[in-house]
C-alpha cells in the first residue's frame, strides 16, 4: 500500500509544474488524484494534521461558509456553486502536500528539482521564442509579448513569478543537501527565469517580479550584514527594472503604455480596468454584505443597474479585492485581506529578526508568495480559477511545514 502511495504521488509531483502549461483541466486531473490517493492511503495521518491545525481548517471553513451563503443567496446559484460547492477541497489539497513532504524528506528536494527543471525548459522554449519570433512548438509571439509553451493564455510571466519565490525558497531551506552543480545550476535558472518575466510583456509579472526583489533587498538591507550583497542587489533590481525598456522597443512600449495609461487615465470608455472596478464597486453597493455569489460576476455586470460603461463587463473584474467585494462581500473581502495583512506580519517580523542565514531568508521567500499573490495594487486573474487557486495555497503546504523550524 504504502509502495503505491509513494510512486503514485511522485509521479503525480513530477507532472504538477508542467501541467499548468497545458491550460485547468491537466492540473484539475492532477490534485484530484493526488487528493483522492492521500485520502485514501493516509487518512488517519489526514485527520491527525487537520487537528494539530484545527484553527487554520475552523478559519479556512469559515471563509468555505461565507462562499456557500452567498452563493446561494444569489441570482445565479447554480453557475455560482460550480465555483464555491467544492471549494472545500483546497484544504485536502494543502493537507495532502504537508502528507507527501513529511512522508520522505527527500520528496521535498525531488519537488524543487521538478520544478526547477520545469523552469529551465519553459524559459529555454521562451528565449528560443524571442529570438527566433516563435517557439519550438510552433506558437509565435505579438506585439512584445511571449506566448511560450501556453500559447494565446499569455500567463508564462504570472506562471514563472508566482513560482520563483517557492523554488527560491526550498532552495535554501534545503541548501546543505544539494551538491555544488546543482547550486550553480539554481542560481542560474533563478536569474535566467527572472530575465524570461522581465521580457514576457506582462505588466503584472514584471511588477511583481521588482516586488519580490525588493523584499530579498529589504532582507539584506534590515540584517545589515553585508553592504556588498546589498549594493549587488540594488544593482540587480535596477537592471531588471530598465532591461526591457533598453533593449526591446516593443516590450518598452507595451510596458510604458500599459502601466502609464493605467495609472493616469480615468476614463471609464478608455481604461478598462477603472471600468471594472467601478462596475464591481457598483455590485459590493448593491450587496455588501454577501455580495453577489462567486464567480457571478460575468453573469452581473449586464445589469442596467450596475453596468457603467462598454467596458463593464468580463469574466471577473481583474483585482482580487475588487472581485471579493463584488461576489462575496465585505466578508469574503476581510477574510483574505486578513490572509494578506497577516503574512506582511510575518515577513516584518522575519525581517527584524536577529537571526541570518539561508534558513530565514528560504522562509522569507515563502512568505513573499502571499505577498506577491495577495498584493492588492495590481490587475490578478480569477480569484475562483482552479489554476490560480492551486498556485495561492501551495505555498500553504510549505509554511505549515517550515514554520516548525
Amino acid at each position: 500500500m504504502n509502495i503505491f502511495y509513494n510512486y503514485s504521488t511522485l509521479i503525480l509531483s513530477i507532472l504538477f509544474f508542467p501541467s499548468f502549461v497545458t491550460g485547468v483541466f491537466l492540473p484539475n486531473l492532477i490534485v484530484f488524484l493526488f487528493v483522492i490517493i492521500t485520502v485514501s492511503f493516509k487518512f488517519f495521518e489526514l485527520k491527525k494534521i487537520i487537528f494539530e491545525n484545527l484553527k487554520l481548517v475552523i478559519l479556512f471553513l469559515c471563509f468555505y461558509s461565507f462562499l456557500m451563503i452567498s452563493s446561494l443567496n444569489s441570482n445565479h446559484v447554480t453557475h455560482s456553486l460550480g465555483s464555491s460547492l467544492l471549494y472545500f477541497t483546497y484544504i485536502l489539497y494543502i493537507f495532502s502536500f504537508v502528507i507527501f513532504f513529511e512522508n520522505n524528506r527527500k520528496n521535498i528536494i525531488y519537488f524543487f528539482y521538478f520544478g526547477l527543471v520545469s523552469f529551465f525548459i519553459i524559459s529555454t522554449d521562451a528565449l528560443y521564442e524571442l529570438v527566433v519570433g516563435n517557439n519550438t512548438l510552433g506558437f509565435t509571439s505579438i506585439e512584445g509579448r511571449i506566448a511560450g509553451f501556453f500559447n494565446d493564455r499569455w500567463v508564462i510571466g504570472s506562471y514563472l513569478v508566482r513560482f520563483l519565490p517557492i523554488l527560491v525558497g526550498l532552495f535554501f531551506l534545503n541548501f546543505n543537501y544539494f551538491s555544488k552543480f546543482t547550486k550553480f545550476f539554481s542560481y542560474f535558472v533563478f536569474i535566467f527565469s527572472s530575465f524570461i518575466i522581465a521580457f514576457s510583456g506582462e505588466r503584472v509579472a514584471y511588477l511583481l517580479l521588482l516586488l519580490f526583489f525588493f523584499i530579498i533587498l529589504l532582507f539584506f538591507l534590515f540584517k545589515k550584514r553585508s553592504l556588498k550583497s546589498s549594493f549587488l542587489l540594488i544593482l540587480i533590481f535596477a537592471s531588471f527594472f530598465a532591461l526591457p525598456f533598453l533593449t526591446s522597443e516593443k516590450t518598452s512600449t507595451r510596458l510604458k503604455s500599459n502601466i502609464y495609461d493605467y495609472i493616469t487615465n480615468y476614463s471609464l470608455e478608455t481604461n478598462q480596468y477603472y471600468a471594472l472596478y467601478s462596475t464591481a464597486i457598483n455590485m459590493f453597493i448593491d450587496s455588501p454584505i454577501v455580495g453577489v455569489g462567486p464567480n457571478n460576476f460575468r453573469k452581473e455586470c449586464n445589469n442596467p443597474d450596475i453596468k457603467i460603461s462598454k467596458y463593464s463587463c468580463s469574466t471577473h473584474p481583474h483585482n482580487t479585492y475588487f472581485q471579493l467585494l463584488a461576489e462575496v462581500g465585505i466578508l469574503g473581502f476581510l477574510s483574505i485581506f486578513s490572509v494578506f495583512i497577516f503574512f506582511c506580519y510575518k515577513l516584518y517580523n522575519l525581517l527584524i529578526d536577529k537571526f541570518y542565514g539561508g534558513i530565514i531568508f528560504g522562509k522569507v521567500a515563502i512568505i513573499s508568495t502571499f505577498i506577491l499573490n495577495l498584493w492588492p495594487f495590481i490587475p490578478t486573474g480569477n480569484f475562483f480559477s482552479s489554476w490560480m487557486g492551486f498556485i495561492y495555497f501551495l505555498p500553504l503546504s510549505l509554511y505549515l511545514i517550515y514554520k516548525k523550524y
